[in-house]
């Protein structure tokens, strides 16, 4: 089968617009998009206060590398350890779904912008990031 130019130029064009579709929603949110998630996910942990737990999941009076972070209710928001053996921050799925819904995001979109916001202000490139279900 041979296509004139503009054929092979008509079907390049469809399969770029059909490949820009399908990975709409993997495309990378942008910037200012992630300072307002940033500065959401900080209004969520205003008034929380923290723990730290032991190795044995007990709470310690003493600094370790677990963390967990619960807001003014006492409700759970999220915990993590930075403890290179378990390098994990957990999250609840209530904040997950506030910033979600806010912002109107996709799952790729919301999980993009907290892995983000986990390397850069809690400093931990690479962890494992998890959505809890005890919330």
């Amino acid at each position: 089968m041979n296509l004139t130019f503009e054929e092979k130029q008509q079907i390049e064009t469809a399969i770029k617009n059909l490949t820009d579709i399908l990975n709409k929603d993997k495309r990378e949110p942008e910037t200012v998009a992630q300072e307002k998630f940033n500065k959401e996910f900080n209004k969520l942990l205003k008034g929380s206060s923290q723990r730290y737990i032991d190795p044995n999941g007990k709470v310690s009076r003493k600094k370790t590398p677990h963390v967990e972070i619960f807001d003014k209710n006492g409700k759970w928001l999220l915990d993590y350890s930075t403890d290179p053996k378990v390098w994990v921050f957990w999250y609840s799925n209530t904040m997950y779904l506030l910033l979600r819904n806010k912002f109107s995001l996709s799952m790729h979109e919301t999980t993009f912008l907290m892995k983000s916001l986990v390397e850069t202000q809690f400093k931990m490139k690479g962890a494992q990031i998890s959505i809890g279900a005890t919330d």
